[in-house]
């Protein structure tokens, strides 16, 4: 992958300016709001935004778009940032799918062509891919690689992916590929230390998916219950440098019975690291229920954007207006 040059724009963050007042909670709080809205900048351009909370400046990666919409957001005070819908794409044997409760025996098949599926979302207007390897997720090594490279192939868009993706090997050959970010789940509980050490080497790139059934995280395609609260676990990135939390509750998850908004509020509001919903998302009124709570900054929907129960380009423009 090639080294992207930074520019150093030295666009102060007027919200640090709390690190020169007040107590180390008010400042922490802070920090996460900081934090948050350069997520938000990263998720909507495709590029990494890189804020140093220290010194004020914003570093941003080559690719960015226009100074002036990074400034512009950054003097943004009174409104926060669109919330991110991110389609989703579920591989298993190659073909795009939807799960009831994560049982691969009660899989859907919606598309037998993924690439085709990604490039749908992408002219409806989606500014992201939330894309997962079910069959890596139960092998613990990628399965699903050949649809995933035909989608960012087809596919201009930024996307994440997890499953299967377990050693730092991986991540890297994803990220080389063109992936925009790889989510970690499974080792985010079983090597806790490979998450901060991906983090540190990919900024930006690497998330942590936490998929809960009754606030227990899941591991191994859900199939593998633990006794480590959600919440407890996404507290321990705190300072690790991720990217984002996708949390997954997987009793709402396919089937189309409304997201898990208070949980998902919740660990947003436990955490300074910018949260993800998944599960359940099934209705335009789901996602400004989402919105709403003002600290959920995206949200991942399958199976009801497939079956027209939510238009995509509708909900672009109700979550940018």
């Amino acid at each position: 992958m090639g080294v992207s040059a930074v520019i150093h724009l030295r666009l102060p963050c007027t919200d640090c300016r709390i690190r020169r007042m007040g107590g180390t909670d008010q400042a922490k709080a802070q920090k996460g709001r900081c934090k948050k809205l350069f997520h938000d900048l990263s998720s909507r351009s495709g590029f990494s935004v890189r804020h140093n909370f220290l010194s004020g400046k914003t570093d941003l990666g080559s690719r960015c778009k226009i100074l002036g919409d990074v400034q512009k957001e950054t003097n943004v005070q009174n409104k926060g940032p669109a919330m991110i819908l991110y389609p989703a794409i579920d591989l298993k044997d190659g073909q795009a799918v939807r799960l009831v409760h994560g049982d691969m025996d009660r899989a859907t098949v919606f598309n037998d062509d993924p690439a085709a599926q990604a490039l749908s979302f992408v002219e409806a207007g989606c500014e992201w891919l939330h894309l997962v390897d079910l069959n890596g997720a139960f092998a613990g090594t990628p399965v699903n690689a050949a649809p995933v490279e035909a989608i960012l192939k087809a596919c201009k868009v930024p996307a994440q992916l997890g499953g299967g993706i377990r050693d730092m090997a991986t991540i890297e050959s994803w990220l080389d590929k063109g992936l925009a970010r790889v989510i970690l789940g499974t080792v985010a509980v079983e090597n806790p230390e490979l998450v901060r050490e991906a983090a540190a080497a990919f900024p930006d790139q690497v998330a942590v998916g936490i998929d809960a059934r009754n606030g227990r995280v899941a591991t191994k395609g859900w199939a593998t219950e633990t006794d480590v609260m959600a919440t407890d676990l996404a507290k321990s990135f705190e300072d690790a440098g991720v990217a984002a939390i996708i949390y997954t509750d997987i009793m709402r998850d396919g089937a189309m019975g409304g997201p898990n908004v208070e949980a998902t509020a919740d660990l947003a509001r436990a955490v300074s690291i910018p949260v993800i919903a998944s599960g359940g998302v099934s209705s335009l009124e789901d996602l400004a229920a989402l919105r709403d709570t003002g600290v959920i900054e995206g949200a991942i929907s399958g199976r009801a954007l497939y079956d027209g129960a939510i238009d995509l380009t509708e909900a672009m423009k109700m979550l940018k207006g």
